[in-house]
């Protein structure tokens, strides 16, 4: 059954405020860039214990 709308706006909100109290806990690292001909990539790596995860802009 679908959960709606709000219900999971809610969960949402109540993961990264999970994430956001652990802050400290995690490993982060200054942006990666990688050229090329047609502009710049950049990583932007985050690390705990158990994962790994970057975001690429």
């Amino acid at each position: 059954m679908p959960a709606g709308l709000s219900a999971c706006i809610a969960g949402i909100a109540a993961r990264i405020e999970r994430e956001f109290l652990r802050w400290n806990d995690f490993d982060k690292s200054a942006r990666v860039a990688a050229y090329s001909d047609v502009g710049v990539i950049e990583l932007m790596p985050i690390a705990d214990t158990s994962q790994f995860a970057f975001k690429m802009c």
